[in-house]
């Protein structure tokens, strides 16, 4: 019966929903284009495939080495990512650059029955796997009627969604009846999900993809070449930053600049739409700045450099002394560290990392991380700064922590061997 009004609901607010997509294109050209792909009209058709869907651009980049293990595993099947929003789109793009002939890319269709069964029909897959908590009603009803098995990979309830989902337990219960096999991230997650109604029986703690994430092989020599043609620089790295962080980081920069004058900062905003907003706060805050678009060189009076292009983030990390992971000093709840500590570089971030609550924990616990208030932000950077053994001793713990919990893509890899069995 929930589910019955809910889609009801959701035809009825459907022309408002492409209106929001028409809306959003004015920031993001990238929502005004493959609209029937939103209606479950994929520009390809597969015979047998893996349905992958990641949400956006992190879930995206997270399992890139599960995507890279089932094209291994099973070379006679398309793979087909569904992803919600263009950045995440984006980034499954550039992974068809690389396989062109086994990965297939598109929207996800939007959660009504006559398109999911539209766009299962393109597909004919052979399995869904959800990264980590993306509960669409009639997709799981629909994908579990064409006896489908459905996989949540990765799977999480942070502490802002889990009151959320208790006030549609009764919803939720049904969902889980319906899914196949719960592979959580941490022990916490995996009873949540059994508070929520999922079966015992179905449930495994797997840990963190993200863990496995592997460098590419060539990044830090490319990365090296690219310094090369600077004067030397200390260079702090702000990535993945959100509206209200950028003012903070700015002043702990200028702070920092007093002692440290070869100090540059690579400034990477979390969304695209936001690069021309960022580049006159820089302005505005009196700085040098050089756009990575432009294609200027860092000359020795560049104080920032803006990082205003797509799927380079691990490429600007390895270029970095000391990184901030952004969404962290406002309430979005922190993006991925472990990116810049496979790559050795020195993590600090702010108080607001309940998306990876786990693993911040762990790195915590490691002395692997420095976690520090909104209030002594600026003065936890100029230390770290300051101090490179410090900074070199975060990077050696956060390298083991790394090391110690790799296995978890080989425990997915088997999930899904004996589901589609």
């Amino acid at each position: 019966m929930i589910r019955r009004l809910y889609t009801l609901l959701f035809y009825l607010a459907l022309p408002l929903v492409f209106l929001r997509l028409r809306l959003r294109a004015r920031k993001n050209p990238g929502y005004r284009k493959n609209w029937p792909e939103r209606r479950g009209i994929p520009r390809f058709h597969a015979k047998s495939s893996i349905w992958l869907h990641a949400v956006s651009l992190g879930e995206m980049v997270a399992a890139t080495p599960l995507i890279k293990a089932l094209m291994a595993s099973y070379p006679n099947d398309k793979i087909v990512l569904t992803t919600m929003t263009p950045t995440g789109r984006d980034q499954a793009a550039r992974l068809i650059k690389q396989y062109p002939k086994q990965i297939r890319v598109s929207y996800i269709p939007y959660d009504l029955p006559r398109f999911i069964k539209r766009f299962i029909k393109c597909i004919s897959p052979r399995i869904l796997i959800i990264m980590e908590t993306e509960l669409w009603p009639n997709t799981i009803e629909v994908t579990h009627q064409q006896q489908i098995p459905i996989l949540l990979a990765n799977a999480r309830i942070s502490d802002h969604a889990y009151p959320r989902y208790q006030r549609i337990r009764p919803l939720l219960k049904r969902i889980f009846t319906q899914i196949n096999c719960v592979a959580a991230q941490s022990s916490q997650d995996l009873e949540r999900f059994q508070l929520l109604g999922l079966d015992i029986k179905k449930g495994v703690q797997a840990g963190n993809i993200k863990y496995d994430f592997t460098l590419p092989s060539d990044i830090k020599e490319t990365a090296e070449r690219f310094k090369e043609k600077w004067p030397p620089r200390l260079v702090w790295i702000a990535a993945s930053t959100h509206e209200g962080e950028e003012a903070q980081i700015l002043q702990a920069y200028l702070l920092a600049k007093k002692k440290h004058k070869d100090l540059l900062l690579i400034l990477v905003p979390r969304h695209p739409e936001r690069f021309d907003r960022v580049a006159e706060y820089v302005k505005e805050a009196g700085l040098k700045l050089a756009r990575r678009t432009e294609k200027k060189p860092i000359s020795a009076e560049t104080d920032v450099f803006l990082g205003d292009s797509m799927g380079e983030l691990l490429f600007y990390y390895a270029l970095a002394d000391l990184a901030f992971v952004g969404g962290s000093l406002v309430n979005i709840g922190g993006h991925n560290i472990l990116e810049p500590a496979a790559l050795g570089v020195p993590i600090i971030c702010g108080p607001y990392m309940q998306n990876s609550k786990a693993i911040v924990a762990d790195f915590l616990m490691k002395k692997a991380v420095v976690q520090t208030t909104v209030e002594n932000f600026s003065i936890e950077v100029l230390r770290l700064l300051s101090r490179k053994r410090d900074r070199n001793s975060l990077a050696k713990a956060a390298s083991l922590l790394l090391e110690k919990n790799k296995g978890v893509l080989h425990c997915l890899t088997g999930i899904i061997s004996w589901l589609i069995r």
